[in-house]
């Protein structure tokens, strides 16, 4: 990943792809390295929630490559949209519109309750080669 220490323009989008890159191979996980050619995640897909639970988890628990934390590093993602909710939040949100739209993810809304669910399934030859 390339850091750019206390850089106001926020996480390099390079950096959300390669989360979403290493969710999808890790199972569900971000997982950094060696991990399976072929997952659960890219047979049965995954909720936009899923991925950004763990999106969270990473950046609360991650250092940048200076050393830093990612809230400190980048603190205008961890700023509060209009619609009230992180900017990082809706980085991943683009960048999952942008695979959707290359022919790598398909979506589809569903409704649980009270709730509308986003889910993804791999559909592009980057995660199905065998």
């Amino acid at each position: 990943m390339n850091d750019n220490v206390n850089n106001d323009a926020g996480i390099p989008e390079t950096s959300y792809f390669d989360w979403i890159h290493y969710f999808i191979r890790g199972g569900g996980s971000i997982r950094f390295g060696s991990v399976p050619e072929v997952t659960d995640m890219t047979l049965s897909g995954f909720t936009r929630k899923e991925l950004q639970d763990q999106v969270q988890f990473w950046l609360n628990v991650a250092k940048t490559g200076s050393g830093e934390s990612y809230v400190d590093t980048y603190p205008s993602d961890f700023q509060i949209n209009n619609a009230g909710n992180p900017i990082w939040q809706s980085k991943i949100g683009e960048c999952l519109d942008k695979l959707v739209s290359d022919g790598v993810l398909s979506h589809e809304t569903t409704t649980d309750a009270n709730q509308q669910i986003d889910v993804y399934q791999v559909i592009g030859d980057e995660y199905n080669d065998p």
